[in-house]
């Protein structure tokens, strides 16, 4: 069982802004998601914008389920619970070790999260290459882009925070 002379709360008047920008960031993931990410053009008769949300809806309807899985998990599901994750360890009174895992075990995965950004970029250039398509980013790929790389930001500022917190205490 925690004592309560180990917990702490990270949650301190100085640093008001941290849990601000964590929910800024998830709405401007929640708008990157649901927003188009590309534009996809095949000479002039067909174009047609596809989000984050419509690409997993398409593969797992096509029967892409491993793909859509994965795309589903790491492009939705880990990015919002991460920043979730991230707020709930702001607030939440923790020890110092577990605080320190978790923040540990987010840092590691979020390397996974720019996935997507790079997935598409790399069909951009290879539209690029004139096969008779073409591949124009959106808002949405923009917006996901920044909501991922502020998501890993505040992750180690939230992490710096934390291992100031415990040096003050020790």
């Amino acid at each position: 069982m925690i004592k309560n002379s180990d917990t702490q709360l990270l949650a301190s008047r100085s640093q008001w802004f941290i849990p601000l920008l964590l929910l800024l960031s998830l709405i401007i993931l929640l708008l990157g998601l649901s927003m188009p990410v590309m534009r996809m053009q095949q000479l002039v008769f067909w174009k047609e914008d596809f989000t984050i949300l419509h690409g997993v809806g398409a593969l797992l309807s096509q029967g892409d389920y491993l793909l859509g899985t994965i795309l589903f998990l790491f492009s939705i599901c880990f990015p919002v619970l991460k920043l979730s994750a991230l707020l709930y360890l702001w607030f939440r009174p923790l020890t110092q070790m577990q605080r320190q895992q978790a923040l540990d075990w987010l840092h590691r995965l979020s390397k996974w999260s720019m996935l997507d950004v790079f997935v598409i970029a790399i069909l951009i250039v290879l539209s690029k290459s004139g096969a008779g398509f073409k591949i124009e980013p959106r808002i949405g790929l923009y917006l996901f882009a920044i909501a991922v790389i502020a998501s890993s930001l505040l992750t180690s500022w939230v992490s710096k925070v934390a291992n100031k917190s415990k040096r003050l205490r020790d």
